[in-house]
């Protein structure tokens, strides 16, 4: 069985790249897989343990001169027109979605949260920084169009229709259903392997500016009680 996955990027140690990044390094030893990604690191491919044999595709990358609406809607259309054939295709994370091949699968790990966080941000300035994660840089759209904007997307993401869709927890896929009004196929949790003689390590992926940083900063005292406890903070900025 030949499955071709297509994801925004693979660049980073984010949740969401791990858990496919785990799953791609199983999947290696049953199916023929083609990654087709805008963004990936080589080296850490191969940390994970995947091999040479499972293909890379490079498809084109958002344009921050096009903006928001380019690199949300019409990007996924343009990735479709570089992908091969295959018996299956594993869309992964928005905003693979709109790509319409089949027999596909879209594993959504959550919904549009930005639509409604960008939405009770107060605007200091004339422009806004938007990112829908997982790209890896932010839009500079104005504050009197933002508002256009998300209501664009919303209304388009909402009508989409997908094959099938699975997610990662019962909760995610409620909140899901709000949006889609569709019950996902499946609930696949991911999976842990904790290091017995290290301990749990606490891990994060990227600072994104948007997001609080708390709860890295406060294991300073869980640190100190246990030596075995580790902090590992991969690239991104800090606010």
């Amino acid at each position: 069985m030949h499955l071709g996955i297509v994801t925004p990027q693979l660049c980073q140690y984010g949740g969401a790249e791990i858990y496919l990044l785990e799953c791609v390094k199983r999947w290696q030893k049953e199916l023929q897989l083609t990654i087709y990604t805008p963004a990936y690191r080589r080296a850490l491919l191969k940390e994970f343990g995947i091999g040479a044999q499972v293909q890379v595709v490079q498809l084109p990358t958002s344009k921050e001169r096009q903006g928001l609406l380019y690199n949300t809607l019409v990007l996924p259309r343009l990735w479709e027109q570089r992908l091969g054939r295959h018996d299956l295709y594993f869309l992964y994370l928005f905003p693979t979605h709109f790509i319409t091949r089949r027999p596909s699968v879209w594993f959504a790990a959550e919904p549009l949260r930005m639509l409604y966080d960008l939405r009770q941000y107060h605007h200091p300035t004339n422009r806004v920084n938007v990112h829908f994660y997982p790209r890896l840089h932010y839009d500079h759209v104005q504050v009197s169009e933002i508002e256009t904007f998300l209501h664009l997307i919303e209304k388009i993401d909402a009508t989409t229709t997908f094959d099938r869709f699975v997610t990662n927890s019962s909760t995610t896929g409620r909140y899901l259903h709000t949006v889609y009004r569709r019950e996902p196929d499946a609930v696949v949790y991911p999976g842990v392997n904790v290091p017995v003689a290290a301990g749990p390590p606490a891990t994060t992926g990227c600072g994104w500016p948007n997001h609080s940083l708390s709860a890295v900063r406060a294991p300073r005292s869980t640190a100190a009680k246990s030596r075995a406890a580790r902090i590992r903070i991969s690239s991104g900025q800090l606010p």
